[in-house]
């Protein structure tokens, strides 16, 4: 790769001004950003929708890369950055803050911060539902009957709770903490 590709390829992946690493799938800030194997970064959420939908291909190279890929993520955080990229990014908000969580096997899931200020702004709103994008899927909240379930597979249900922020979880968005390797 020469330089003008090189310039090219950090400009489309990083904010020059304050060095913000942006995601080319959603084109926002990245949310625990996953490396690949072919060394392109994404959101965890963004590369899992890609990867169900592609068959597990990059979305810019569109060379294979393994399921281990989401399953055990390789998650860039650099030592600076830390403590946002863990659980106490929500945990520093005191232990009365609350936060949403969904039920997967063998446990509750936390929601990513974007999805858990959506919900929390519907809750203190009073709004019986609303829909939210994860992983590229429309999923709808029910927040009377607390459950959610992708828009085109209602029976395909989860339960969802809010609760305190130091409950108990597996980690967030699919992000497990214990079994995900933390890359710089």
């Amino acid at each position: 790769m020469d330089a003008a590709e090189s310039s090219q390829e950090k400009s489309n992946n990083e904010c020059d001004d304050v060095g913000i690493l942006v995601c080319p799938v959603c084109l926002c800030p990245q949310y625990f950003p996953v490396v690949l194997p072919c060394s392109h970064m994404f959101c965890f959420l963004c590369i899992k929708g890609a990867a169900v939908s592609s068959g597990y291909k990059c979305p810019l190279c569109r060379s294979r890369f393994p399921i281990d890929c989401i399953s055990n993520p390789k998650v860039y955080c650099p030592s600076s950055n830390y403590n946002s990229c863990t659980d106490e990014e929500l945990s520093k908000e005191g232990t009365s803050a609350t936060a949403w969580f969904y039920e997967g096997r063998d446990g509750w899931w936390r929601y990513d911060a974007a999805s858990n200020c959506q919900l929390e702004d519907a809750y203190t709103k009073g709004l019986q539902s609303l829909e939210l994008l994860i992983a590229g899927q429309i999923y709808i909240i029910s927040l009377v009957d607390m459950e959610q379930y992708p828009r085109h597979e209602p029976a395909k249900k989860r339960r969802v709770k809010r609760d305190l922020v130091s409950s108990a979880s597996k980690g967030i968005a699919g992000v497990n903490f214990v079994a995900t390797s933390w890359i710089e």
